[in-house]
């Protein structure tokens, strides 16, 4: 992602749905992105794309999502724990 190189391309108008990308994931924030003028759906949460945006590193993302309440969950509905081997996969 890089910043916009045209000057008919304002920082605000190029950074703000980056931001809200990242942090209109939920129903409970609706509000706050519509005072942010984005009357849509929550985005979808994306580890992948966290983790390589915020340079965490391999061995940090693998800490983080051996802490996170999912891994149980998917543990036993899938046999294993899918979004850490995405996630590690990706990075």
């Amino acid at each position: 992602m890089s910043v916009p190189s045209e000057p008919s391309v304002g920082i605000r108008d190029w950074l703000l749905p980056r931001i809200l990308e990242l942090s209109h994931t939920a129903w409970n924030s609706k509000a706050y992105a519509e005072d942010c003028g984005d009357d849509g759906a929550p985005s979808v949460w994306y580890f992948e794309l966290r983790f390589h945006l915020y340079c965490i590193s391999r061995e940090d993302a693998s800490w983080i999502l051996n802490t996170s309440r999912l891994r149980r969950s998917e543990e036993r509905r899938h046999g294993e724990y899918r979004t850490k081997r995405g996630v590690l996969e990706f990075l």
